[in-house]
């Protein structure tokens, strides 16, 4: 396959997007966590909170919709400059990313591992249907915290559990499905410097 023309504007540009969507999902987060706290004794907040929550949900969907566009281009990107034959096109791989909270985020995190990988590596292993784990530690951390995030907030749909232990579980999952689009972030920035370097020496 030839190196062809890598958009790395594109992936810069992404990432940026990614960034201010993810801060304003964190920042939204932190927000909410204060409002409940205060709300329990100042019922007039509730409509803030509602509004509050609204942004949180939105800035998550588009948090995640703008990393399953990284994910395709950048996939994309490392099969050109890799000289791979690409198992899947960039949206299809970007509309199964997007649709990973569905089954525990384990798609975009197998994408994620194949890109992180093979652009730093032309020949390392990456990771196949039956492997444990990830040859790259932020992707490790990214899955295991969609994993976990998952867990706890589905855990209460089929779990009698005490009202005060149910909202403990939806509030840590919320917790590190944050912290996922940050690592996500991370992960973005880095693989996007090593993809400017190597597009470089192509």
């Amino acid at each position: 396959m030839p190196t062809g023309h890598v958009d790395v504007a594109s992936l810069q540009r992404t990432a940026l997007a990614l960034l201010v969507a993810v801060v304003a999902n964190a920042l939204s987060f932190v927000l909410l966590a204060i409002l409940i706290y205060l709300a329990i004794n100042d019922r007039s907040l509730t409509a803030v909170m509602a509004i509050d929550t609204l942004f949180f949900l939105g800035t998550g969907i588009l948090s995640l919709i703008i990393l399953s566009l990284w994910v395709g281009n950048a996939y994309g990107a490392a099969c050109r400059l890799r000289r791979i034959e690409p198992r899947f096109s960039p949206t299809v791989l970007s509309l199964l990313s997007f649709l990973s909270p569905l089954v525990c985020g384990l798609p975009i995190s197998y994408a994620l591992d194949f890109i992180c990988v093979r652009v730093a590596s032309p020949d390392k292993k990456t990771m196949q249907w039956y492997s444990a784990g990830s040859r790259s530690f932020a992707v490790n951390v990214f899955a295991i915290f969609c994993i976990a995030s998952c867990t706890l907030l589905i855990l209460p749909a089929f779990v009698s559990l005490h009202t005060t232990t149910r909202g403990g579980c939806i509030f840590l999952g919320l917790i590190l499905l944050v912290a996922a689009l940050l690592v996500g972030v991370h992960i973005v920035f880095a693989t996007n410097r090593k993809i400017v370097v190597l597009a470089g020496a192509s």
